[in-house]
């Protein structure tokens, strides 16, 4: 038999099935059916666990006795949503491995109990004329900004120390031209930007915080100050100072450049593409000092460690990679932690990786012991690039579904935001750095062009 004819058959349970188009279009009906009602379970299995979650806590928190009549009622919402929980897994029939896989429970210690947690917007803002798809922040000179990337070709920079209702930009980065600037981010202790784009580039410019805070420069002041030889101030716009050209502008790829971050004691800096790879920079030279290739697909994410040199990128073909340069000979490690696209990976102190994949979870590991997850957090949607505040022990999670969920990093929900705020998927979130005692502020953006400002407050209960 041919080799063609090999590859127009298919094995299933011992027996050989002829290409039939009629049997291939049912088995796709089917596959499609079987996927719809588990993505239907999935939705209300988060569903029935949040109106369980705020019974308990009614029950818990409220301050004055309940009667027997209202407790009566309480128990009976409580035992009829245990019973539909129950007779739905019946009903699907789904096998143990499924079931297990996809149960919903705190994996932890709930560090918040005790503890009411509420989230309020402070402020609404919109920027950009496109979608955004990165935003992240940082303190520089005792100030506290913040930076977005947008699909409209620009990164804003913002003042956002008095964490209020009134944040306007800074300065706009336009050195990308005609194509979608997809991450930013600050340098840990330069006045350095860098921004990764669709055009197959990463630009590493200066924003010249100080300068722009002490006075509201002009463009012709800017030129003549001196500190900005290598980027001129080209034009002030109606709402912020306008940067067009880069220190450096950094080229190897071959694709979309989805993802970049600075590496800790050195002075390079990695990106990661769409054609498999990511490279790392000399940022003194620009010079591409090695490529990391081994993905089978699109990178979707890269995260360097703070303080030693490990390297983590994430992909469309499931896996994560752990890129070690400690030793002068590179090693590289490959984790498949997940069933679909990892969408992001990141490190979590010195030790532990945390991944975010659309198939729905979250996933916190240990680098001595990467063969289970310390943590699992199971979501009803998709995942996109999350923030964690190791100060406050939490996590914000944005979904496909414009809803933010916040966890603690044993995998217990403290609090869920509005998702009324967003119209559309909410693409990235990020901690302020800045905090006060019983607040924690957070920033999320949208694909909706939207940036909103919260507050996370925490309080004893009664």
């Amino acid at each position: 038999m041919s080799a063609t004819k090999h590859r127009n058959k298919y094995v299933t349970n011992g027996e050989v099935m002829t290409d039939n188009p009629d049997i291939r279009h049912r088995l796709h009906h089917l596959f499609g059916q079987i996927e719809k009602e588990f993505d239907g379970l999935i939705t209300e299995n988060v569903a029935l666990k949040e109106r369980v979650e705020t019974l308990e806590e009614l029950i818990l928190s409220s301050g004055t006795p309940q009667t027997d009549v209202q407790n009566r009622a309480l128990q009976q919402k409580l035992s009829v949503n245990s019973v539909k929980r129950d007779s739905m897994v019946t009903a699907s029939q789904l096998s143990a491995k499924i079931k297990s896989t996809y149960k919903l429970k705190a994996t932890g210690r709930n560090l918040f109990k005790g503890q009411n947690v509420t989230a309020h917007q402070v402020g609404k803002y919109e920027w950009h004329k496109d979608g955004l798809w990165y935003i992240t922040s940082a303190v520089k000179q005792q100030k506290h900004f913040i930076a977005t990337a947008s699909a409209d070709g620009t990164a804003v920079v913002s003042d956002v120390t008095k964490m209020d209702a009134n944040l306007t930009p800074l300065l706009t980065y336009v050195g990308h031209t005609g194509c979608s600037v997809n991450c930013v981010k600050f340098h840990p202790n330069y006045d350095l930007i860098m921004t990764a784009a669709g055009d197959g580039t990463s630009h590493i410019w200066r924003p010249n915080l100080e300068l722009h805070l002490q006075r509201n420069l002009e463009p012709d002041e800017a030129m003549q100050d001196g500190t900005n030889d290598h980027q001129l101030v080209n034009q002030k716009s109606e709402d912020s100072i306008q940067i067009k050209t880069p220190l450096c502008e950094l080229t190897g790829h071959q694709s979309v450049v989805i993802s970049c971050d600075w590496i800790s004691g050195v002075d390079q800096c990695v990106t990661a593409s769409w054609d498999r790879t990511a490279n790392i920079y000399d940022i003194q030279t620009g010079e591409l000092v090695v490529q990391l290739a081994g993905h089978d697909q699109e990178l979707t994410d890269v995260c360097a460690h703070g303080s030693t040199r490990l390297i983590v990128t994430s992909s469309h073909d499931t896996t994560f990679r752990l890129w070690d340069f400690r030793d002068a000979i590179h090693s590289v490690s490959v984790f498949q932690g997940h069933t679909e696209s990892v969408m992001s990976a990141s490190f979590l102190g010195t030790d532990k990786v945390i991944s975010g994949s659309d198939d729905r979870t979250l996933k916190v590991w240990d680098l001595r012991n990467m063969r289970s997850a310390l943590t699992s957090i199971y979501v009803e949607s998709p995942l996109n690039k999350f923030s964690v505040s190791e100060e406050d022990n939490l996590i914000a999670i944005p979904l496909d579904n414009r809803h933010v969920r916040v966890y603690d990093l044993s995998g217990n929900r403290v609090c869920r935001l509005s998702r009324s705020q967003h119209d559309r998927m909410v693409t990235c979130c990020s901690f302020a750095a800045l905090n006060q005692p019983n607040s924690i502020h957070l920033f999320t953006c949208s694909f909706d062009r939207r940036v909103c400002l919260w507050d996370i407050i925490t309080e004893v209960k009664s």
